[in-house]
């Protein structure tokens, strides 16, 4: 075994208690620490020998080279490469209507190269060119210096050469919008300049090569930039490919989000569209045509929106998409190559709706991402102004499942749910509106936004239980509100095993269901069960048995609209099944205890329905925030809705309800089914349901 391998040039390499973190041009890469030894070896030279040696076993060793030929499929090591290029003397100089920003000032520059190219352009003599390696807040300094001429940006490390348009001396607002897009795209680079590290950016000379036969085609690009069109263009220098990229312009203008967050008064919202499994304002081909420019992996929201192939069996349409999430130093999440990218899927019975689904749970969960201009107040709940709701009263857990968050040899405590109780100390509050009362109300921090970088997150996390996206304040109200009250009625059937009735598909349209029959008959068995409860809003399981295996798949709905809550279930069973996104989630399918709650009971009688619909929003959002205040559930609402964003988002609290993940200190999930006369004894935590449904 001779091969050497190295850690490719094009990445720079930055060591952490964690593990090596190698940054690229457009990609990074996480080596986990236990795979340390190898890792610093790489970066002056692995032999393929060195993995077998005397003092490693022979199971360890295979661990390792499969660990080296994953990363070299990958592109992360190669055989012998070439040195990676120090800084040269061409850093520092310049030529007139030409820059350098600091990001390349430890990179080798091919600056009379770039001369060339600017001077064989179109743009030469009418505009600044700067030369980066990074879009940050650097290049703001070189824009406003240049007050004759309006600026033009140019990324020009790595495969991927970037242009913008450009910027006048007095557009500091737009840059620094750019670059916050672009900033949020690269969350890897933050968490670590917040471990202290400064960043330089990796440089290597077949790069050079590949300029100089694209030296045309550069020219060819800069001339054909529209000066005035918002957006970044990029150019591949090995496919040649060009690809635009939106920049978002869009701005709430005088929003006051602080403001705006925690004073929310409900305006009347009549529905205009119900022909997509819903209730909207607005169609879903208008809602799309809004959100497709905040899709790009470098300036937007949305990473990308992509269509999951299915197999040719399926007729339901599923859309995947993802966005970019910060780590911190302290943050609860540990980093791993899955820490900085979150994964959604979309669901509807058309590719328009699919999509639009898999945008908005997309921005609904951006949003929710600590930004830093939330201003919180620090105190003790005890301490408190204004009627409160603890960490404990959102999320109750049970003493044992405090115990087992804090037993570090216990499973639990691993669990992203995992959380120390909270005992009256001094943390972060923030406010919600209560929908009854119409006042404000404080709620832990950290349950409103994700992803902060504050140490109150030990004693609860925000969770996407109760966010959701719409057109307005209104539709996106509703939406959170049947999510609570559907997880709510999953629990209480789930962890109690009540026998409930079952919802007829005759009530439903014939293309929707030969459609699914399309994509479940051939190899399950399925059925819609009614697990409504005393909330009085229609929930719908739809349960799907595999016939080779026995295995069951789940799909939920909830609406006012009981045929709409039946096709939300039956979608999402389908989705699910096709993507087999429940064979990868941590929930086993295997496990399920099964028994005669899964099945539907024709002794059984449905609950009663008591909230109607109306064609006002409003109207039916008041309604089922009375029946849960019947109840002694009182709604809190929050508008994270973003400035920049042209969708509203919020988040929706009822403490009280249930939630489908098990919090075992809540007496709601054992007492309703006797309360409704399901059962005549409530079950207890050790009685319940055992398995988490953690789906």
């Amino acid at each position: 075994m001779k091969e050497i391998y190295l850690i490719s040039d094009e990445f720079s390499t930055y060591p952490t208690d964690y593990g090596l973190f190698l940054l690229g041009d457009n990609s990074h890469y996480f080596i986990d620490r236990q795979y340390l030894p190898i890792a610093n070896s790489l970066k002056s030279g692995l032999s393929a020998s060195d993995l077998f040696g005397s003092d490693i076993s022979i199971y360890e060793s295979a661990v390792l080279f499969k660990k080296i030929e994953d990363l070299k499929a990958s592109g992360i090591i190669v055989e012998h490469s070439g040195q990676r290029l120090e800084g040269v003397s061409q850093v520092r100089e310049t030529f007139e209507g030409l820059c350098i920003s600091e990001s390349l000032q430890s990179s080798f520059i091919p600056v009379e190269f770039w001369r060339e190219v600017v001077e064989s352009s179109q743009l030469n003599g009418r505009l600044n060119v700067i030369l980066t390696a990074k879009l940050d807040l650097s290049l703001i300094h070189l824009i406003e210096q240049s007050v004759k001429k309006p600026s033009i940006v140019i990324k020009i490390t790595g495969k991927d050469i970037w242009v913008t348009r450009p910027f006048a001396h007095t557009e500091r607002q737009n840059v620094e919008a750019l670059i916050s897009q672009v900033s949020a795209n690269t969350p890897f680079e933050g968490y670590l300049k917040s471990l202290g590290h400064d960043l330089y950016y990796a440089s290597y000379k077949s790069n050079l090569d590949l300029l100089k036969e694209n030296k045309a085609r550069l020219v060819s690009l800069l001339n054909c930039i529209d000066l005035k069109e918002d957006t970044i263009t990029t150019f591949c220098l090995v496919n040649t490919k060009e690809a635009k990229h939106n920049v978002n312009t869009f701005i709430r203008q005088g929003y006051d989000f602080n403001k705006e967050s925690s004073h929310v008064e409900l305006a009347d919202c009549f529905v205009n569209y119900k022909h997509d499994c819903g209730t909207r304002v607005q169609s879903p081909h208008s809602t799309l045509d809004k959100l497709m420019p905040l899709i790009s992996p470098i300036t937007g929201v949305i990473t990308h929106l992509e269509k999951e192939e299915l197999g040719a069996y399926s007729s339901i349409p599923v859309y995947k998409a993802a966005y970019n999430k910060p780590l911190y130093k302290n943050s609860f999440e540990r980093p791993s190559n899955e820490a900085f990218i979150q994964g959604t899927m979309g669901k509807g019975e058309t590719d328009i709706q699919s999509q639009v689904s898999a945008i908005c749970e997309t921005i609904e969960r951006f949003s929710a991402i600590f930004k830093g201009y939330e201003i919180p107040i620090k105190s003790c709940q005890s301490k408190l102004d204004l009627y409160s709701y603890s960490y404990h009263d959102l999320a109750p857990y049970s003493e044992a499942q405090y115990r087992n968050f804090n037993t570090p040899e216990h499973s639990d405590s691993k669990r992203k749910q995992a959380c120390r109780k909270y005992t009256d100390q001094e943390t972060l509050w923030y406010k919600a509106t209560s929908l009854i009362k119409k006042s404000p109300v404080y709620v832990p921090f950290t349950f409103c936004f994700s992803n902060t970088p504050f140490e109150d997150e030990k004693f609860g996390r925000w969770h996407s239980n109760g966010c959701a996206a719409g057109n307005t304040i209104e539709e996106a109200t509703l939406q959170g509100l049947l999510e609570l009250i559907e997880r709510d009625a999953i629990a209480i059937w789930w962890y109690n095993k009540v026998a409930r009735p079952a919802f007829s598909m005759d009530k439903l349209a014939t293309t929707l269901l030969e459609r699914c029959d399309q994509t479940l008959g051939k190899d399950f068995d399925y059925w819609l069960l009614d697990i409504t409860n005393d909330v009085g809003v229609t929930v719908i399981a739809a349960i799907g048995r595999e016939k080779a295996s026995g295995k069951y798949s789940f799909g939920f709905g909830c609406h006012i609209v009981e045929e709409i809550a039946a096709q939300r279930a039956l979608t999402e069973l389908c989705q699910l099944i096709a993507a087999k996104e429940q064979n990868s989630c941590i929930f086993d399918r295997s496990k399920i205890d099964t028994g005669n709650y899964l099945m539907p009971h024709e002794d059984v009688l449905p609950a009663n329905k008591s909230i109607q619909f109306s064609e006002n929003l409003k109207v039916m959002i008041e309604a089922i925030a009375k029946q849960l205040d019947t109840l002694n559930i009182e709604v809190l609402l929050l508008n994270y809705t973003r400035p920049d964003i042209p969708i509203n988002t919020v988040k929706l609290f009822a403490p009280g309800l249930c939630h489908m993940w098990p919090q075992l200190g809540n007496p709601r999930l054992y007492q309703t089914p006797v309360k409704l006369g399901w059962q005549e004894e409530a079950l207890t935590e050790q009685t319940i349901n055992q398995q988490g449904l953690y789906i």
